[in-house]
């Protein structure tokens, strides 16, 4: 309620053509971002949760890249060692 009302306030700005119509960018800027961080809070991060608790609830659901491979592919999916780098070693 209070990003829609927010929203609602900028779009005189994000509207205008007169003088003091060089803010215009900054007014659909501030839309959008009101816009995009409602959508990710109601949205994305409630589906995040959802997932990553199901992930802790039942662990055994969490397959291997090998074991993915061998499902979609029937075979292996190797990648070469990622090399370990320690800060005292530079």
């Amino acid at each position: 309620m209070t990003a829609m009302v927010a929203a609602l306030g900028f779009v005189p700005m994000a509207l205008s053509h007169g003088a003091g119509a060089e803010i215009q960018p900054l007014a659909s800027v501030v839309i959008g971002g009101i816009a995009t961080s409602t959508l990710l809070t109601l949205m994305v991060l409630p589906t995040l949760y959802s997932v990553l608790e199901h992930l802790l609830r039942h662990p055994e659901t969490i397959v291997s890249r090998n074991q993915l491979a061998d499902k979609v592919w029937g075979g292996t999916f190797d990648l070469p060692p990622t090399p370990h780098t320690n800060c005292a070693d530079r």
